[in-house]
């Protein structure tokens, strides 16, 4: 259980200085808000506990589509509010593929 924590927090220490260091944090934030907000949604019309929601969102796929592909500097909009669209759009359409 000690080495499980000590490794995530290790693991949670350089993603979020990888976000922090990024320019365009921001959306990645409302990218992780946005499924995470339609995740609960579904948990909540399923029925199903805490830790289905938990489990969804400590998925590694899902952690390196953020960090490396909404990264991407050829796919991301050039306005920031067609920033914000797009990861909207990208939200919900990872939650539909996965469910």
């Amino acid at each position: 259980m000690g080495r499980r924590l000590v490794v995530g927090a290790v693991v949670f220490w350089y993603g979020w200085d990888y976000f922090k260091t990024s320019r365009k944090m921001g959306y990645k934030r409302f990218f992780l808000s946005a499924y995470a907000g339609l995740e609960a949604v579904r948990n909540i019309w399923l029925g199903w506990t805490l830790d289905v929601f938990l489990h969804r969102l400590m998925s590694g796929s899902l952690l390196l589509f953020t960090l490396f592909m909404l990264t991407d500097p050829r796919s991301i909009p050039s306005a920031k509010s067609g920033r914000y669209v797009w990861v909207i759009c990208i939200a919900v359409l990872t939650s539909v593929l996965q469910n």
